[in-house]
């Protein structure tokens, strides 16, 4: 299990992460999160080629100080330990446009497209 308590930023509706494992629990203030796979990314290691990332969503903990758990879900398959090594690295919070923002944006790029056909109409 690894703890920890910090903020999380006030535009944040998205958390994702390296885990070195297939199986993990992450809990904010002793909720639950679902947890999704994001697939894999260059780890620019010979050895190690790539790396799995996950990812929650957290937009309903945005800006505030919440405490951060993991666990495996499963216990280590090893025969001389009964602890699982996790390892956890790049955390990030990422900040997701709101529809509307989105919305905003596809309204201007459509206006500019149909200036630049009238434009083009009319100089023909």
């Amino acid at each position: 299990m690894l703890q920890q308590r910090g903020d999380v930023p006030p535009d944040s509706s998205w958390v994702e992460f390296l885990y070195d494992g297939d199986d993990v629990r992450l809990f904010f203030n002793k909720q639950q999160v679902p947890v999704v796979s994001l697939g894999e990314r260059p780890s620019g290691d010979p050895v190690d080629p790539t790396y799995p990332y996950f990812g929650s969503d957290v937009s309903q903990f945005a800006g505030q100080t919440v405490d951060i758990r993991s666990e495996p879900r499963l216990p280590y398959p090893d025969t001389v330990s009964t602890h699982r090594i996790q390892f956890i690295d790049d955390i990030h919070f990422v900040a997701v446009p709101e529809p509307g923002t989105l919305g905003l944006l596809a309204l201007g790029v459509g206006v500019i497209c149909l200036r630049l056909r009238r434009s083009a109409a009319q100089g023909n």
